[in-house]
């Protein structure tokens, strides 16, 4: 209607009407363009809320994950080391033997964690939502980023090694089969009394390697929950920043 009534007041030469009109027209698609970039700020600050939650959940979720590594570590830890020291005093009773047993199935559990960084890498790929970003958070961001990925490294050939070296896999280590017990259908055995075995120099080894092994992840997962707090702190001052904007 604008467009029409423009028209006919320039065949009209009616110049008062065609400025008025013509800056009804502007205005009209300024506004709208205003009102679209706003639309989509609004947009975006709704979905880098969404993320910034994300990633909050699934820091939490690692704090989760390494807790229960740890929990299970710590749980077996006694009998570690009642076990080495069986060992390191030649002990030949029954119990002793026992207690090796017994620790080193514990040390056969998945100590591999499966950190999480989904809502990480999928921010890394949206230039702008970090550009909404504080320098501040990101470069907590970013170191958190980078001890998440050397945890990850660092676990992962952790784990390949204690198998590698695992004491299991001595010849004097075997498995006996217990069909009747619903819960293990095997267990390990000493093949030899373990007041052999512990004059043994590479079973001596290779347990406490194994023993070594369990440990150093406890340790760097117990690092990795420092770090993982520290950027949680960053991320909940950044959830403010944003949500007073």
């Amino acid at each position: 209607m604008i467009l029409q009534r423009l028209a006919t007041s320039i065949r009209k030469q009616d110049w008062f009407t065609v400025l008025i009109e013509t800056l009804i027209v502007v205005f009209g698609v300024f506004v709208g363009i205003q009102l679209g970039n706003w639309n989509e700020a609004r947009q975006d600050q709704s979905g880098l809320l969404s993320t910034v939650e994300r990633l909050k959940g699934e820091a939490e979720l690692n704090l989760k994950i390494a807790d229960g590594v740890i929990e299970l570590i710590d749980d077996f830890e006694d009998g570690r080391i009642a076990a080495m020291r069986a060992i390191s005093s030649c002990d030949a009773s029954e119990e002793a033997q026992q207690r090796v047993e017994s620790a080193m199935e514990e040390m056969m559990s998945d100590l591999s964690p499966e950190l999480v960084d989904f809502s990480l890498t999928e921010l890394g790929r949206r230039d702008e939502y970090l550009d909404r970003l504080s320098d501040e958070f990101r470069e907590a961001m970013n170191t958190y980023q980078g001890h998440l990925a050397e945890e990850k490294s660092a676990l992962a050939s952790n784990n390949v090694l204690l198998w590698d070296q695992h004491v299991i896999k001595h010849p004097a280590i075997g498995a006996e089969f217990t069909p009747d017990d619903p819960e293990t259908s095997t267990e390990l055995k000493l093949r030899v009394p373990l007041a052999v075995l512990c004059l043994d120099a590479e079973f001596q080894r290779e347990f406490a390697v194994t023993a070594g092994f369990v440990e150093s992840t406890k340790l760097r997962l117990k690092r990795f929950q420092t770090r993982t707090r520290d950027y949680l702190d960053a991320l909940q001052d950044e959830q403010a920043r944003l949500d007073a904007r």
